[in-house]
């Protein structure tokens, strides 16, 4: 298989419903091979069942837990493997999070749920981005290199429209630039 006959490979972690949701169906529209990863199993199933797309795969992670992301990148390069694609990714989008931050007020707020909030943000968003790290290296993008941006990036180059209810999140997911390397 040449380079160009290579399906471009992206992995949208929070993949299965709201901005997740839209960026999986735009990749998938646009050809791209696409791994969601999300830790809701009935909307995972949701999404797989009403897409029935070939080149997705979906599989219930917790990103936030480093064996979760272990096993998720695992089965990666197993469905790789398996359909004679080469191992690597093209993009990795670090979606998942928490989407509800209002929590009452700071005083209250326990700190078991900080640290789920902390872990679905920001460890999560390290733990996938250093296990793409070798995949993004393996594959170069149609821009000569490879390349993880994060959905909400403002540079980012493919933009699925993001509805007016998502503003806010979108706003929060901004603010992990930095873990956000081109």
């Amino acid at each position: 298989m040449t380079e160009a006959d290579q399906t471009p490979v992206a992995i949208v972690t929070g993949g299965a419903q709201g901005i997740g949701r839209a960026l999986t169906q735009h990749f998938l529209s646009a050809g791209w091979r696409v791994l969601v990863l999300d830790r809701d199993a009935e909307a995972m199933a949701d999404l797989e069942a009403s897409l029935k797309h070939p080149a997705l795969r979906g599989c219930t992670a917790d990103v936030g837990e480093e064996a979760a992301v272990t096993a998720a990148f695992a089965a990666l390069v197993e469905w790789q493997a398996r359909t004679d694609q080469p191992e690597g990714i093209d993009l990795l989008a670090n979606n998942a999070g928490i989407a509800d931050p209002v929590s009452g007020p700071l005083e209250s707020l326990t700190l078991t749920a900080w640290r789920r909030w902390q872990d679905s943000h920001l460890t999560g968003a390290f733990l996938c981005t250093r296990a793409a790290i070798p995949g993004l290296r393996a594959h170069s993008t149609p821009f000569g290199h490879p390349f993880h941006r994060h959905p909400a990036g403002d540079s980012m180059r493919i933009r699925p429209p993001v509805p007016r209810r998502f503003g806010r999140a979108v706003g929060a997911k901004r603010r992990r630039c930095g873990l956000v390397t081109r």
